[in-house]
């Protein structure tokens, strides 16, 4: 068996595991599927978190999250988030969960959005977190933070707003002739490249 089928019996068995220890609630006037929620139960307890948290949410409210995935994304006014997640994403969290639970079990302070909840809904996967840009008492958006960044650990790390302003993404494709090819725009050179992709580039180097 190659790796890439090895790869697809994996996932089918995890999942078929994982389909035997599921329970059945209702969110946003339907009825999900609960993944591992033996885990999140305890982070939801350990943080507070009500088990009617997501009373408010409708799955209409899922917009495009402007990520360079463009998962749909849902902001709730009790600082909660709600967001779709991909087929690889939803395998991926079945498999950390249990070290993501006792990861946040065992530590008082983590730069890790808290995961609460892992469900699936008319063949769609979900999870729902909490929003590190939510200040209670405050609507989401009239709160302007000095920076905002999407960090995942990886080169991908980026500046994704600076006072309350949006960080126009200019990457290197090969039909941008104006981008530099020769690397030295990585150094923020002023000779070639536009101002937007020094300022992108100066954002990823802010994550790192």
């Amino acid at each position: 068996m190659d790796a890439p089928e090895k790869g697809r019996e994996e996932f089918k068995a995890l999942a078929r595991d994982n389909k035997e220890a599921k329970s059945t609630v209702k969110i946003g006037g339907k009825e999900v599927k609960l993944y591992g929620d033996h885990d999140f139960a305890r982070i939801r307890k350990r943080k507070g978190v009500p088990e009617d948290f997501l009373s408010s949410f409708k799955f209409e409210d899922l917009s495009d999250g402007g990520g360079k995935g463009g998962s749909p994304i849902a902001f709730l006014s009790n600082g909660y988030i709600v967001k779709e997640l991909a087929e690889g994403d939803h395998v991926a969290l079945l498999e950390m969960r249990e070290s993501l639970c006792s990861w946040e079990e065992n530590k008082e302070r983590s730069l890790l959005v808290v995961f609460l909840l892992h469900f699936e809904a008319s063949g769609r996967y979900f999870a729902a977190m909490t929003n590190v840009f939510y200040v209670k008492g405050k609507k989401g958006r009239k709160v302007i933070w000095k920076y905002q960044f999407d960090l995942k650990g990886c080169r991908d790390d980026k500046l994704l707003r600076i006072n309350g302003r949006k960080i126009t993404e200019v990457h290197k494709r090969w039909y941008m002739f104006y981008n530099c090819w020769f690397g030295c725009d990585d150094c923020l050179c002023t000779c070639c490249g536009s101002e937007d992709r020094r300022k992108y580039m100066a954002g990823k180097a802010m994550g790192d």
